[in-house]
């Protein structure tokens, strides 16, 4: 399981309204737990979670020339 510290910096890895859309939450969760301000249910976090997994999977990595 994540701590708040973790899951900040996890979120600070994404876009902010591409992972609310993905999780089916509110731009303003996102912000909130970014900065550590909010106490997610579990639910939420395993949402979170999984939206930012997919999205970290469909970013085009760079490849070196």
């Amino acid at each position: 399981m994540l701590n708040q510290n973790q899951l900040a910096e996890m979120l600070s890895t994404v876009n902010v309204e591409d992972l609310a859309r993905e999780a089916g939450v509110s731009t303003k969760t996102i912000y909130r737990l970014r900065h550590q301000q909010h106490s997610p249910t579990l639910n939420t976090v395993q949402a979170i979670v999984d939206a930012v997994k997919k999205l970290k999977a469909k970013k085009p990595r760079k490849v070196a020339a």
